[in-house]
C-alpha cells in the first residue's frame, strides 16, 4: 500500500535523509523508530505531503504521491498529525474533536457553514 524508493532530503548541505527505501503493506502496522537526528520527522513530512523529497518516489497502491499536494493526500488515507495539542480553549471536547474531521465528504466551506443534512449526519 505505501512504498518508498531512493528518497533522500536534505537541509542546506546536510542529509536528512539519504536514499530511504521500505513498503507496508495494507493492514499491516509499522513502526518508525531512531534516535533524535534520524529523519523521521522529515519522513513522515515527505509522504505527508509538507516537505517535498530531493530524489526517489513515493507510492500509494499503484499511484505515485510524492508530486501530489498535501491536500490530496487524506483523500488517499494519509495524513500527519502533531504531537502538540492545540486545543480551542472555548470550545468543548466535542467541538475540539469535531474540529479534527477530516476534509473527506465535505468538499465546500458552504455545506459546512450551511449545516446542511449531510454534514449533521456526518458529524452524529
Amino acid at each position: 500500500m505505501l512504498r518508498i524508493e531512493g528518497v533522500s532530503k536534505r537541509f542546506g548541505g546536510v542529509p536528512a535523509l539519504s536514499d530511504v527505501s521500505f513498503s507496508c503493506r495494507e493492514g499491516m502496522t509499522t513502526a518508525l523508530i531512531g534516535p533524535n537526528g534520524a529523519g523521521k520527522s522529515t519522513l513522515i513530512n515527505c509522504i505527508a505531503g509538507a516537505l517535498t523529497p530531493d530524489a526517489g518516489t513515493i507510492h500509494c497502491g499503484e499511484r505515485r504521491i510524492d508530486g501530489l499536494p498535501p491536500h490530496l493526500r487524506p483523500s488517499l488515507g494519509i495524513s500527519r498529525t502533531f504531537q502538540n495539542l492545540a486545543l480551542f480553549p472555548r470550545l468543548t471536547v466535542l467541538e475540539n474533536v469535531l474540529a479534527g474531521l477530516t476534509p473527506e465528504g465535505e468538499p465546500s466551506l458552504v455545506k459546512s457553514l450551511l449545516r446542511l443534512p449531510a454534514t449533521r449526519h456526518r458529524e452524529r
